[in-house]
């Protein structure tokens, strides 16, 4: 999921959009028409056409989740349109032919309920190399159908029950040959396994982590492993996904605490999905052969789970990482809890980091990661040794940036080890 939707953050720059229907050079593959139905909103007073603007954000450029590109009204009949030419995807996209655009309808008011953000999940638009026009009433979710896209050595486990939280899918992804031989591997687990194999479930879209998996191998860029992808509902990610709770307002001017079950998410993932996997797959079930991984509230989950449980894991993929919850509450917990001499702490000696933010992602999300980089540094990773750390270009905060960045994680994080 992207940075839960930029609702702590001071609105970006409202990026205004002409009408690109008479540009004489507009590119007519994936030429996208939204047409917002405002009528509903402006009976309900939701939206105030004298003085709101309202517009569409989406997981692909020129649309991004941290800006707005504003529609307009020429017919003055409460029906706002929106024309734009849709970037081209990621390479994963146009390689193994799969393309789905997320997007949602926002006002630009943060004095409106919500900020301004449409309350129902994202919709999603598959592209098709044709001009289309998508028309939806604002506030009403339209999902286009998207048939599952997941390998089939991707195993599910739909009803898996834990203990501590509620029932979730595990997707489970077993190398080439894993069936013919007896072979034990490495794994890797992955946070928001919803959105790691299959875009039928992604919330955005999906990473093709099965598909890069299986190329690497083949490639012999990556040892043969299993990759576990541990889902959880866009409900209940929040709480899940953070190790302390955020005190806000509730909107009516009462505080109210947010998020804060992180302890529990890492103890099912360490004491229940864990002993799962290695009971029912041929696994290499210690430290040095079982990594964590995650991007935005995953990303801070995965180091919040290596702190608490420091002797299971020993490579962590953390992926433009939500510093910024609870006022950089991840950088004190690290510093007091990462330490070479404890036998009880996490550390550099043992302990290979994968970091990284893109630089579209604001300014202050960059200063947030540079500052757990160099913590990481005081601490004893050396960076090209036991720590990598990029700053991606023009990357925003997206499912499909993190899915751009996933070889390179996945070759520094096995360097050096047999394939």
């Amino acid at each position: 999921m992207t940075r839960l939707p930029f609702l702590f953050l001071s609105v970006a720059f409202i990026a205004a959009w002409s009408n690109l229907t008479t540009a004489p050079n507009l590119n007519a593959q994936d030429v996208i028409t939204f047409s917002l139905d405002m009528r509903g909103a402006i009976v309900q007073r939701w939206f105030d056409p004298q003085k709101d603007l309202v517009g569409v954000r989406g997981s692909i450029q020129p649309l991004r989740w941290d800006s707005t590109l504003v529609a307009t009204d020429p017919d003055r009949d409460s029906i706002y349109t929106l024309t734009l030419t849709v970037a081209s995807n990621s390479k994963y996209a146009k390689l193994f032919g799969k393309r789905k655009l997320a997007y949602k309808f926002k006002i630009e008011n943060t004095a409106k309920f919500n900020n301004g953000w449409e309350t129902v999940q994202n919709s999603t638009v598959i592209l098709t190399g044709k001009a289309q026009t998508v028309r939806r009433v604002f506030n009403t979710r339209a999902l286009a159908p998207t048939p599952a896209t997941r390998l089939p050595n991707v195993r599910l486990h739909e009803f898996f029950q834990p203990k501590t939280l509620l029932q979730r899918t595990l997707s489970v992804y077993l190398p080439p040959g894993y069936d013919k031989t007896a072979q034990r591997y490495p794994v890797l687990y992955l946070h928001d396994g919803q959105n790691i194999f299959d875009d039928s479930t992604a919330s955005n879209s999906e990473w093709y982590a099965d598909e890069i998996a299986d190329m690497m191998i083949k490639q012999k860029k990556l040892p043969p492993c299993i990759i576990v992808g541990v889902s959880v509902r866009s409900e209940d990610r929040v709480n899940e996904y953070t190790p302390v709770p955020l005190r806000q307002a509730d909107g009516v001017g009462r505080p109210a605490d947010r998020g804060g079950k992180g302890a529990l998410h890492a103890q099912m993932l360490v004491e229940e999905i864990k002993p799962f996997i290695d009971s029912t797959y041929r696994t290499l079930s210690d430290r040095a052969n079982t990594a964590l991984g995650g991007s935005s509230l995953g990303g801070l989950m995965t180091m919040y789970t290596a702190l608490s449980y420091p002797n299971v894991f020993s490579r962590l993929m953390i992926m433009s990482p939500s510093v910024w919850w609870s006022n950089n509450w991840i950088l004190y917990s690290m510093n007091q809890n990462i330490n070479d001499s404890l036998s009880t702490t996490l550390k550099p000696a043992n302990t290979r980091i994968w970091l990284d933010v893109g630089d579209a992602e604001g300014k202050e999300t960059v200063e947030e990661i540079r500052a757990m980089k160099m913590l990481l540094t005081t601490k004893g990773w050396k960076l090209g040794s036991n720590l990598a750390y990029t700053e991606a270009k023009n990357a925003p905060h997206s499912e499909s940036a993190w899915s751009e960045r996933l070889e390179s994680a996945w070759t520094f994080l096995w360097k050096n080890t047999r394939k």
